[in-house]
């Protein structure tokens, strides 16, 4: 007799997760991305998407960095603000060896070293007064390729799946391999819009902020970090003997480093097969809010700030961005009229025409829509 197998198995033998449909995750992706970003353009106006696009991406980028605990990084988020809007679902394979070099480039710089594939051991962890404490160990560096192959069988096998779930995967996914030696991270929420925008669930040109509602609230913020020990946690416990600090050792990617772990052969299935059910719905979670709350604002204030620029042009013709300092500078100064205003623009020293002016720019935020 005869066998048929139907292998509807989302992956290979290299990477193929597990997402349980629990009531909580089938509500997650039942949320309707397409449908909530019509409803902001029926609530802010028909272009309100494109008009926040450039804003959008670059809080994007200042947001990821700060979810790395990276600060005052003026380049490097212009930087990858570049990336995100240059490449976000513009690459044939986004998980291809040159494609994730292209990436990790426009993220590091042309100058960066060791650019590509890691070929040395890597960590997550943290150094104290006393010791290095370590809170995730990545696969073996000659076992990267595989699992990347796997993360590409996946996002193959899944077409026309969910693309939330999708999105969460490839993500999620991506970070544990933790292929490169550095930038993993902007990849790894690159890799969320870059899905969606492929799967058709957001329109070209349109970014979402994750990283900034990762970093909006204490929850979205050890949500984060508690999703990412799920899969992490579980392997420090079943290995937490299995690993030590040596020789210093300098590897072919220019990384020197004196880690040593024993077991990569025995933890590959860990790194296979990983139940990433609670990482899909968190980034269900964080999708919803991006576009309910984070984007909701920001097309409000976008709404405001052009009133603004409109009524103040009505008692001063003035180009665009003049137009913008001023309505910035009162805004932030509590509607006072500050002494590096006056002296960049004259027309305050009349003290009829600088009433006029700031009523007009306080009224615009203070009527109700």
């Amino acid at each position: 007799r005869r066998w048929r197998i139907n292998d509807n198995l989302p992956g290979s033998a290299d990477f193929c997760p597990l997402v349980r449909r629990t009531p909580a995750v089938e509500q997650a992706l039942a949320f309707d991305l397409n449908d909530a970003l019509k409803d902001l353009d029926n609530a802010f106006g028909a272009d309100i998407l494109m008009r926040t696009a450039s804003w959008l991406t670059f809080k994007e980028s200042r947001a990821s960095f700060l979810i790395e605990k990276e600060s005052d990084q003026g380049d490097r988020i212009q930087r990858f603000a570049h990336v995100i809007a240059q490449y976000c679902g513009q690459l044939d394979d986004p998980l291809s060896e040159e494609s994730l070099h292209t990436i990790q480039q426009g993220i590091l710089g042309q100058d960066a070293l060791g650019l590509g594939l890691r070929r040395s051991p890597v960590f997550v962890g943290q150094s104290t007064m006393r010791e290095d404490i370590v809170h995730y160990i990545a696969p073996h560096y000659e076992d990267v390729p595989r699992f990347m192959q796997g993360l590409k069988a996946f996002e193959e096998a899944t077409k026309g799946a969910a693309p939330l779930a999708r999105a969460g995967v490839i993500a999620f996914g991506f970070v544990y391999i933790h292929p490169m030696r550095d930038g993993n991270g902007r990849i790894h929420r690159f890799l969320i819009n870059d899905t969606l925008n492929r799967d058709g669930a957001i329109p070209d040109g349109v970014i979402l902020p994750v990283s900034a509602t990762i970093t909006s609230s204490m929850d979205f913020r050890v949500g984060y970090d508690r999703t990412l020990d799920l899969f992490s946690k579980k392997l420090m416990r079943r290995y937490a003997g299995c690993y030590r600090f040596g020789e210093l050792k300098t590897y072919e990617d220019g990384t020197r480093s004196n880690f040593i772990f024993s077991d990569y052969e025995d933890a590959r299935f860990a790194w296979r097969y990983p139940d990433l059910t609670e990482h899909v719905l968190y980034t269900g979670r964080v999708i919803e809010h991006t576009v309910r709350t984070e984007m909701a604002d920001e097309a409000r204030v976008l709404v405001l700030f052009q009133r603004a620029q409109q009524q103040l042009k009505e008692v001063v013709e003035m180009p665009d961005q003049d137009a913008s300092r001023i309505i910035r500078s009162l805004k932030e100064n509590g509607w006072q009229i500050s002494g590096k205003l006056k002296k960049n623009f004259p027309l305050f020293e009349d003290d009829a025409t600088s009433q006029r002016i700031v009523e007009a720019v306080r009224s615009a935020f203070e009527t109700e829509q």
